[in-house]
């Protein structure tokens, strides 16, 4: 398990090269995926001019097709005849995301092209992710992959069901048996950073992302509670929850 949960971007300098002025670039610095931003083409350049360190990149809440193009550019200077980093994002219908070799620029470019949008016109992002990640160290076996519903149902005195159907989440649990005294200290400082408000990125399986779909979330708890398990070089043992939201 990998979290994505220290959002460089957010508080990044930024600006699009196309912005519908009802739906501005700023949007995707909202932790709300629901809260857009617009383009006024079928392509768009997003410019972080902040220096970042970087491993992952993801692209949420988007309108993309799957003949869109997306490419991740870094480099030192803002020319960007031949920068000194490039790598295409692939599309994912849910959330696109690449991981790449760790690295810090001063300048970072996301290049959108997508002539397939033609029935909407423009490009929409509902949230963007640019930062490093916190590798989790082995769950135990026996997860719970828990999805639930906010919906409610009423039953009469006759046997009718009446009910208000709503929307469905995803709200895993997970343990972790073996924490070494570094991994405690990366999860406590997650917990500061994050706390149960600011959402994270989960990618339960890293490397597949086909078993469980990356999950934008919020960690479903108000408190991290270690507990020693007598082993002397992984001491620790922890529970997570997460909720998903949108």
């Amino acid at each position: 398990m990998r979290l994505l949960y220290d959002n460089k971007y957010l508080a990044a300098t930024i600006s699009a090269s196309s912005e519908n002025p009802n739906y501005l670039a700023a949007n995707t610095q909202n932790t709300v995926i629901a809260k857009v931003y617009r383009s006024v083409a079928d392509s768009t350049i997003i410019k972080i001019s902040t220096q970042i360190k970087a491993s992952y990149v993801t692209i949420m809440g988007h309108n993309f097709t799957p003949t869109v193009q997306i490419t991740l550019q870094g480099n030192d200077t803002d020319a960007w005849g031949a920068p000194s980093f490039e790598e295409t994002i692939p599309y994912r219908s849910d959330m696109c995301i690449l991981n790449f070799n760790e690295a810090t620029y001063n300048y970072w470019r996301i290049l959108i092209s997508d002539s397939d949008t033609s029935a909407d016109g423009y490009i929409e992002i509902g949230g963007i992710y640019l930062g490093t990640y916190l590798q989790m160290p082995g769950m135990k076996l026996d997860q719970q992959l828990e999805k639930k519903t906010d919906s409610s149902i009423s039953i009469t005195y006759s046997g009718q069901a009446y009910g208000e159907e709503r929307y469905s989440y995803r709200n895993p649990g997970f343990n972790f048996p073996f924490i070494t005294h570094d991994q405690r200290d990366e999860l406590n400082n997650m917990f500061e950073n994050n706390k149960n408000v600011k959402p994270l990125i989960c990618l339960v399986w890293a490397n597949d992302y086909n078993i469980e779909p990356p999950m934008y979330c919020v960690i479903d708890q108000k408190s991290l509670q270690f507990k020693r398990n007598g082993d002397n070089i992984d001491p620790w043992a922890v529970k997570l929850k997460f909720r998903e939201v949108f």
